[in-house]
């Protein structure tokens, strides 16, 4: 039963870290809800509130803050690891790793996925698909919150709401198409199975041999114990 050039098992660590970053993004349009519901659609007056409503408030926002980032950095390492993954079945650990990953440092993950697919299959991947460009998206916003580079607002000659409205300006780019780069890692893989031509993507061949193996062994067992 092969499924790769070198029939090895992997840990799907690919899936494991999608997973945590469904989780954030659960908990970040839970809150997103609810800021919607708090502001109405439109700002926060302070003064308007009492004291618990601002904490209540100010808690929301940062909570849809941080798991809007965490859902984003997660999703982003889910495809990198997916990718790699890839690269390691079609092109053999060895070939993939000296040429690709360790070979060609600095590369992003979208290149790869083209190198990968040129070398495996000898034909170009289509760079123009929706969930290719969604991808060079997410790494795009991943990276600018990795590498952050924070610039400093003057606040002398601004209310408490337009400080607000200014700072939270620098961080909106966090939100922009975030559902649909929330989808990366799902449409990556059927894409690429798609185009492989078959009906499992490289995780479900994974999950399909380690099953296999471990009917396997659970039947030398029983015969061991049958001796």
């Amino acid at each position: 039963m092969e499924f790769n050039k070198e029939n090895k098992s992997y840990f799907l660590t690919c899936d494991v870290v999608y997973q945590m970053s469904l989780e954030f993004y659960k908990q970040f349009q839970e809150s997103r809800l609810m800021y919607k519901e708090l502001t109405k659609g439109g700002g926060w007056n302070f003064a308007g509130h009492s004291e618990g409503e601002n904490n209540f408030y100010l808690n929301c926002s940062q909570t849809k803050h941080r798991t809007a980032i965490s859902a984003i950095v997660f999703q982003a390492l889910a495809v990198e690891a997916y990718v790699n993954l890839y690269g390691a079945i079609k092109m053999g650990e060895k070939k993939y790793y000296s040429e690709i990953e360790t070979g060609k440092k600095g590369i992003s993950t979208a290149v790869k996925i083209t190198m990968i697919y040129k070398q495996s299959l000898h034909k170009s991947f289509p760079v123009n698909e929706k969930v290719y460009l969604d991808l060079k998206d997410l790494f795009e916003k991943r990276n600018k919150l990795v590498h952050y580079k924070p610039i400093g607002l003057d606040d002398s000659n601004s209310t408490i709401e337009e400080f607000g409205v200014n700072l939270f300006n620098q961080v909106l780019f966090i939100y922009k198409n975030i559902d649909s780069q929330m989808t990366v890692y799902y449409r990556l893989k059927k894409l690429l199975a798609e185009l492989d031509g078959t009906q499992k993507d490289v995780v479900a061949e994974q999950e399909s041999l380690l099953d296999y193996r471990d009917e396997y062994l659970r039947n030398e067992i029983l015969k061991d114990i049958l001796r």
